[in-house]
């Protein structure tokens, strides 16, 4: 089965990988890998590995939606 990396760009702010992860378990989209960098004072650029699917591009799809 095919893989989708996603690249995030976040604000360093308490419980951000929290709604993330709790985005892909709504869906029933396990996270593969994790890798989480800062970027500058106040961002960090994470990296999530997961498997192809329709459930998994509409986790992309709700995700691009949010703005903070």
């Amino acid at each position: 089965m095919e893989r989708i990396l996603i690249e995030l760009t976040v604000r360093n702010r308490p419980g951000v990988m929290s709604r993330i992860a709790g985005t892909f378990s709504r869906r029933a989209v396990n996270i593969e890998e994790i890798a989480v960098m800062k970027s500058t004072a106040d961002t960090s650029r994470m990296v999530l590995l997961v498997l192809s699917g329709a459930r998994a591009m509409t986790v992309i799809r709700e995700l691009s939606s949010h703005y903070d």
